[in-house]
């Protein structure tokens, strides 16, 4: 006999205290039946922005009605994060369609290549920017991904065997190369292609500040959204010379630019200390 859970009166974690204390209550039977009220606890509680105290209890909660155990519900709690939905790890693992394909951890892989794995919300931001300004539909899934789905596919295998490690290099006399390298191509990269985090100072109720980032934008998008930001420009610079400047490549595109002169230049610099 298949059970139906109704704990519509357990609206927040100090319902679940209730319960935990109370009686051991209902047992779903049905697997399919425990992987959907599963999936409806993890929202409802908006389990992955919790403390980590209170995820705690929600754990335990679920698995005092389902019967799982702590492995078993550890698993499905990753399956909810890496995928966005609970599956059956045993025959039906491939019986759905992840949100996230090969080709998105692909696209990951190369964004961080290229921009050398910049934190999770620029790496969005590169993410929305290379669906929405420069029109690449390879990221229409990626452009909506959350910052901790992203770390989470960062964290797969299939992302680190793609991934390379960048080598830091040892200091050199080549200042004139290093200028021009600096002129020509990574001061466009960090000024129209490199989203950055800007604070919002946030004051709680004791009077502490705290910072907050919830703005990601490139310095050039940063600057148009000052009030009359033209009148800040040097003479000789236009609004429309930036805009060209800014749309003539990709943000993915001219980090491949960038890192093919960078490699050049250090090639060079490897040259002279042999």
């Amino acid at each position: 006999m298949t059970i139906v859970m109704n704990d519509a009166g357990i609206e927040d974690i100090a319902g679940i205290k209730r319960f935990l204390k109370g009686s051991s209550g209902m047992k779903l039977v049905d697997r399919g039946e425990k992987y959907e009220w599963v999936a409806g606890v993890l929202k409802r509680f908006i389990y992955f922005e919790l403390r980590k105290k209170d995820k705690t209890l929600v754990k335990e909660y679920m698995m005092r009605v389902t019967g799982f155990s702590d492995a078993q519900m550890g698993r499905l709690i990753a399956d909810e994060r890496l995928y966005g939905r609970i599956g059956l790890r045993t025959g039906l693992r491939n019986s759905f369609a992840r949100i996230y394909t090969k080709q998105d951890i692909d696209l990951l892989a190369e964004t961080d290549n290229l921009h050398e794995r910049l934190s999770g919300p620029a790496t969005k931001k590169l993410f929305q920017r290379a669906y929405e300004v420069y029109g690449d539909p390879r990221f229409e899934r990626l452009k909506g991904i959350s910052v901790a789905h992203l770390y989470n596919l960062r964290d797969s295998k299939p992302h680190k065997l793609r991934c390379v490690i960048i080598a830091k290099t040892r200091p050199t006399k080549v200042n004139a190369q290093v200028n021009a390298f600096y002129r020509d191509y990574l001061n466009e990269y960090l000024n129209f292609h490199r989203p950055c985090g800007f604070a919002t100072t946030k004051v709680d109720k004791r009077g502490k500040e705290k910072k907050v980032y919830k703005t990601w934008q490139t310095p050039y998008e940063r600057l148009q959204s000052l009030d009359g930001w033209e009148q800040y420009l040097k003479e000789g610079v236009t609004a429309q010379g930036l805009k060209a400047i800014a749309s003539r490549r990709s943000d993915n595109d001219y980090a491949r630019l960038m890192r093919a002169a960078r490699n050049k230049l250090f090639s060079m610099i490897f040259r002279r200390q042999a």
